[in-house]
């Protein structure tokens, strides 16, 4: 990561002294900057890089309509991860209504707004509206013929963690084996080792840690894409394997006795 900073902080001075600081480049370059300390969860630092890039895309003439959507959802990621969801959900809103305006281009690019803007509503514990989005995202995913099949791996994921969180493992567990079925057919191993934590952490509370423990065995053998996720991965497995043999000992407790 230090590595790749630095040759973006270098590439970002040689834009800005050839083409001025508010030329396009210089705020995709931003954007990437932003990005790039988001996955690292340096999420003050990203804040203001992603502000003034986002400013550079929408002071053009024309500007890049996917190019100002990226920087705003971006920049939503890091507010709301800072606990201002209001100002991220008014970013995300904005996104979304231009994307359910023209579709056609980037069917995805629908789905994907409302997923992210479910994350948001889930950190603001707005589990209500987060189940909205999370429904409407497998709604749109599932009929637009053009949609990835990621996309929909991704929409089913987020409305099996939104049941989780509302305390309906039952309701859930169909969501999470679908975007599991989808991510393995895919080959997809960048969300694999959380969704198979949530399909876990599912079975655990329907009392099935025998069936946990295989799936949670499987995500802590997983080499996740970024340092961050790994950790994180990590941590969330073994926590929930512990929880997992827990009840597993309980349940022979009870069943001896």
């Amino acid at each position: 990561y230090k590595e790749a900073q630095d040759y973006y902080e270098r590439a970002l001075h040689i834009e800005e002294r050839a083409l001025g600081p508010a030329h396009p480049r210089v705020g995709s370059t931003l954007r990437e900057m932003g990005s790039l300390l988001l996955e690292q969860g340096l999420y003050q630092q990203a804040t203001p890089t992603l502000r003034r890039a986002l400013a550079i895309t929408k002071a053009q003439p024309r500007s890049d309509e996917e190019e100002q959507g990226r920087s705003q959802m971006l920049l939503a990621t890091a507010l709301r991860s800072q606990g201002l969801f209001e100002e991220a959900l008014a970013l995300q809103d904005a996104v979304l209504e231009r994307r359910r305006a023209a579709p056609g281009a980037h069917p995805g690019r629908v789905s994907s707004a409302l997923v992210s803007r479910c994350q948001t509503r889930l950190l603001q514990k707005d589990l209500e509206a987060a189940l909205r989005d999370a429904q409407q995202a497998v709604e749109f995913a599932k009929t637009t013929p053009a949609v990835e099949p990621g996309e929909l791996a991704e929409a089913h994921q987020m409305l099996g963690r939104v049941l989780l969180r509302q305390g309906n493992p039952t309701a859930a567990q169909p969501e999470l084996q679908e975007a599991l079925r989808l991510r393995e057919k895919l080959g997809d191993s960048g969300e694999l080792g959380s969704l198979l934590v949530l399909i876990a952490d599912g079975l655990i509370s329907l009392n099935q840690p025998a069936a946990a423990l295989p799936l949670l065995e499987r995500a802590l053998q997983l080499k996740a894409s970024r340092e961050l996720a790994t950790v994180r991965l990590r941590a969330d497995a073994s926590f929930a394997k512990a929880r997992a043999l827990l009840a597993l000992a309980r349940n022979l407790d009870s069943a001896d006795r």
